[in-house]
């Protein structure tokens, strides 16, 4: 399933990326987050795949909330699933949080907002790309 999604990633990205200056196809799935995604900061570019995301993590609700499925007993939030462990808890490197420290959410719950959702997508998306060179490397499975 991971090289599956790998690759749907890779045709994507090089769709997006063959596309430029070209309109892109309307997204299918989660298209009422789209305006909001882009008042958010992603790009055109990125929305095919982000739907995509926002589907397969949440279907697409902003309430949607993950406390059983993480083996580390970690929660998952809103549009993006975004883990309270990885990115909204204190930890040794971000000592209130990597979100907090970015003053993108003062609490986990604050995820729930569509926008601070989407906002915090993209910032983990940007700190993924600039580590790893795939943004959206924190939501493969």
């Amino acid at each position: 399933m991971k090289f599956l999604t790998g690759i749907f990633f890779a045709v994507i990205l090089l769709f997006s990326s063959s596309m430029k200056g070209m309109s892109m196809p309307t997204v299918q799935r989660c298209a009422q987050w789209m305006k909001t995604a882009m008042m958010a900061g992603w790009t055109t570019a990125q929305l095919p795949v982000l739907d995509y995301i926002l589907w397969r993590e949440s279907r697409c609700d902003p309430d949607q909330i993950n406390k059983t499925l993480n083996r580390d007993g970690s929660w998952d939030y809103g549009l993006a699933q975004i883990n309270d462990r990885s990115w909204c808890k204190p930890n040794r490197w971000y000592p209130s949080g990597y979100l907090q420290s970015l003053r993108i959410v003062a609490y986990c719950k604050d995820l729930f907002d569509p926008y601070l959702n989407l906002v915090a997508a993209k910032a983990i998306y940007n700190y993924a790309q600039k580590t790893s060179g795939n943004g959206f490397q924190p939501w493969e499975q």
